[in-house]
């Protein structure tokens, strides 16, 4: 498997990988390497994770759509990875978190409302960022020197947006 590149400092990694399969794989292993250290030992399964989808009743179903049976409040399961889109967490933090496939935002990343849930997304940890994509975009370079930087200065996160905005920012 070849890994295009990285960026990494003592809390956070970036991976752009050639194919979505080897993308999923390599997140797996991270998951699996992560719960294996932090998951205490007892019953919980290591390989055949159990996960969950925000809101739904119990772990391991795919995401329900009728709200009868949904519990909107309900972000986490116990024992369980937490499966979510980047717009359903924010107010939640995890000790590890997991951002994959983010050339979703990379192909649109002119769009404020696009790099503001990325944003969200990366900020939910509160130890360990992983992040993952396939192709080639801009923001890949902006977002490692954006991981690199908070070694130098953890206080500070900051994106730049590259060209003009579609709406003015400073409108009074």
């Amino acid at each position: 498997m070849k890994i295009l590149s990285n960026a990494i400092n003592e809390f956070s990694l970036l991976e752009l990988i050639e194919y979505r399969n080897k993308e999923m794989s390599r997140t797996e292993i991270w998951v699996l390497g992560d719960l294996a250290e932090s998951i205490p030992p007892g019953p919980q399964r290591i390989r055949g994770i159990d996960y969950y989808y925000p809101g739904n009743p119990g772990p391991n179903t795919i995401p329900i759509d009728d709200f009868k049976l949904r519990n909107p409040r309900l972000f986490w399961f116990e024992n369980c990875v937490t499966i979510a889109h980047m717009n359903q967490v924010k107010g939640n933090e995890a000790d590890f978190v997991f951002v994959v496939g983010i050339e979703g935002v990379a192909r649109r990343e002119h769009e404020i409302n696009q790099r503001n849930t990325l944003f969200t997304a990366m900020t939910r940890t509160k130890g360990f960022l992983y992040m993952s994509g396939i192709g080639n975009y801009p923001i890949y370079a902006e977002i490692m020197s954006v991981l690199l930087s908070i070694a130098n200065n953890p206080e500070r996160i900051a994106f730049t947006c590259k060209g003009a905005p579609r709406t003015a920012i400073n409108a009074e």
